[in-house]
């Protein structure tokens, strides 16, 4: 007779036909097309795992958060390092998507689940990136010639250039 207090031993649950994205995907993500490419890499996560409300919330925070970063990096000053932003909101989101999936996520690999393509972590960085670069650029040609400087402004519009 079994005992049957003994926990189940994992040959006897059956691998969920799901697949979750990893926390290094997330962050690849993230370092491709902003903390909203991560995010969504993590919705489709809590999506799966049964959290719609938590996947709706990380989707505004992912934009939220993105459109504070591109806020405030038009505020910084011109000897900011290049690398320092992208490379603390993509070490940010590794470590919240660890602390938030990362006991989920181990124990979905270990009970034989698969592991979300890399490919798709990468068109989602972009394509995002591709919808931010986007989105800058009619807002940056929705913004009356005032606001920017003479050389700026000169660009941006259509008469001939001072000769």
């Amino acid at each position: 007779m079994e005992n049957p207090y003994s926990p189940p031993a994992f040959e006897s649950i059956a691998a969920p036909q799901l697949t979750l994205y990893s926390p290094g995907q997330m962050a690849w993500a993230t370092f491709l097309g902003a903390p909203v490419a991560g995010c969504v890499l993590l919705a489709l996560n809590c999506k799966r795992l049964g959290h719609s409300a938590a996947a709706g919330i990380a989707l505004v925070g992912g934009f939220a958060v993105t459109v504070l970063l591109l806020v405030v990096s038009f505020f910084l000053p011109d000897n900011f390092p290049n690398l320092a932003l992208p490379a603390a909101y993509t070490f940010g989101m590794y470590q919240c998507v660890k602390l938030l999936q990362g006991k989920e996520y181990e124990h979905h690999l270990a009970i034989g689940g698969t592991r979300g393509s890399g490919w798709v972590a990468t068109g989602v960085g972009i394509l995002c990136l591709i919808l931010i670069l986007v989105a800058m650029f009619a807002v940056l040609f929705a913004m009356p010639d005032e606001w920017f400087g003479e050389e700026v402004a000169q660009l941006l519009s259509t008469s001939a250039p001072p000769a």
